[in-house]
């Protein structure tokens, strides 16, 4: 998915879509809720697109974040983590 693909339309994703934005300069953890299909990804590729993305519900390896070249990681299904060791 490209980065500028996400449509804003109504007053939340408008809001959202500026807060995208800030967050793009910020070097903070974000996370992002809410049901499933509303455009969760789109808007974590809007404010880290060349982010890697790890499922959790597939793999979630933390020795290969750590050895990852990227600064920035996108965890889909983050709530499917129960052992953090």
């Amino acid at each position: 998915m490209a980065a500028n693909t996400f449509i804003a339309k109504s007053e939340a994703s408008k809001k959202a879509l500026k807060s995208a934005a800030i967050l793009k300069s910020l070097k903070i953890n974000v996370l992002i809720t809410g049901e499933s299909g509303v455009g969760k990804m789109s808007l974590a590729l809007e404010i880290a697109p060349k982010a890697l993305i790890i499922d959790a519900k597939k793999e979630l390896s933390f020795h290969s974040l750590l050895n990852s070249d990227n600064e920035t990681v996108i965890i889909k299904n983050f709530q499917n983590i129960t052992d953090l060791d």
